[in-house]
């Protein structure tokens, strides 16, 4: 099942994260976590997220805005490398409450309250702030990097947060995409090489679906294809809120343990 279901979910995603600037780990991680444990899903999610971010570098990597990217990327690497050794430090805790609803046997720990609950909390931020503008500063590019990289380090969910600062620069929508998606590709290296060292005995469980991820690797590619030939075509704003209703519902389903 989770050979059909996975792909499907990897290639519709693709194609909104290549406008929106965040989706695919927002929508993939919770369809993952169903089949396998959190901390495999993560990882998966992460080695998806990784080769969908470098293919949309592919297509669009002419228009990057140098001077942004100088601005935040690098202080979303480093704490991409802080979140991913905080979620390599909070796996050693075995700690987790267990409750039944109907037939539903549901399990709460402490790494999945804190992927849940950072869905949750950016949904609410995109919600909350999508609205509002700012003077893009060399700070607040700091500040958004730290955010955006220490979540994706630790839940995957870079994008939202990256989106929220990015999309107030006075850049167009090509470099947007662009920069965008550099910046996620640098913060996807960081993090992987974190998960490579703390989920090293998680490697045997890759292996096993390694048809699932080359599939769904395969289709990353075809979204993001997809997603530049209809680049002139197409507007963000549905799509910006079909993937905050997912953060949302997702989230409030990994805290309470039913994924």
């Amino acid at each position: 099942m989770e050979i059909i279901i996975i792909p499907l979910v990897v290639f519709t995603a693709s194609i909104l994260t290549f406008f929106s600037g965040f989706g695919l780990g927002t929508l993939l991680l919770p369809v993952f976590s169903i089949f396998f444990p959190i901390e495999i899903a993560i990882f998966a999610t992460a080695i998806v997220h990784f080769f969908n971010s470098l293919f949309k570098l592919v297509f669009v990597f002419k228009k990057i805005n140098i001077s942004i990217l100088l601005g935040f990327a690098p202080s979303a690497i480093l704490f991409a490398l802080f979140g991913g050794a905080t979620l390599g430090y909070l796996k050693y805790y075995n700690l987790e409450l267990t409750y039944t609803i109907l037939v539903f046997k549901n399990t709460i720990t402490p790494i999945k309250m804190i992927v849940g609950m950072t869905m949750i909390t950016f949904a609410i931020i995109e919600l909350l702030f999508k609205k509002k503008s700012f003077e893009i500063t060399p700070l607040r590019l700091i500040l958004g990097g730290m955010l955006s990289g220490f979540f994706g380090g630790l839940s995957g969910h870079q994008g939202a947060f990256r989106s929220m600062f990015l999309a107030k620069a006075e850049i167009s929508k090509e470099e947007f995409i662009a920069t965008s998606s550099a910046t996620g590709f640098l913060i996807d290296v960081s993090r992987l090489c974190i998960y490579l060292v703390t989920f090293r005995h998680f490697s045997s469980s890759l292996v096993n679906f390694n048809p699932v991820l080359m599939i769904s690797i395969a289709v990353a590619f075809l979204g993001s294809y997809v997603g530049s030939r209809v680049l002139e075509k197409i507007t963000i704003k549905l799509i910006q809120k079909v993937v905050v209703l997912f953060l949302f519902l997702f989230g409030l389903l990994i805290c309470l343990g039913f994924i």
